[in-house]
């Protein structure tokens, strides 16, 4: 089990070195695209602002119905999560806390809009929060 967890978490890590994915707050904020190519279910790859900000690397993704792999970089050594919730507000998974590491959660979504978010007191509300946009197949 923990090799297997190591293993995941080494991937990530080096797809997330492989796609250069930008951070940063504000400045520069992108719209992510779940990667459907990742063996196991597709990945959308968030990372945290490694100056310890309130952000995200991204406030919008789009991806594809199904299971989603919701994976968080957090190269800071603030404490960071990242959580999903669907539009009635009822939380669907969250990861535990990364600090200077990678976490993930797997959920299952439908078409429609979903939020991303710190469960981290104080993070969403300072604006570490993003929306996804699932797409039907």
């Amino acid at each position: 089990m923990r090799s297997t967890r190591l293993a995941a978490v080494l991937l990530v890590s080096l797809l997330l070195v492989a796609g250069g994915a930008g951070c940063g707050g504000d400045e520069g904020a992108e719209t992510l695209t779940v990667n459907p190519d990742v063996q196991g279910s597709p990945q959308l790859q968030l990372e945290a602002d490694p100056d310890g900000e309130l952000a995200f690397n991204a406030e919008e993704a789009v991806g594809s119905a199904g299971n989603v792999s919701f994976v968080l970089e957090n190269p800071s050594t603030r404490a960071h999560t990242i959580a999903v919730e669907n539009k009635r507000g009822e939380q669907l998974g969250a990861s535990r806390v990364a600090i200077k590491d990678s976490e993930f959660v797997i959920v299952s979504l439908e078409p429609g809009t979903y939020t991303y978010y710190c469960t981290v007191r104080g993070h969403r509300e300072a604006g570490m929060e993003g929306t996804l946009t699932i797409e039907p197949d």
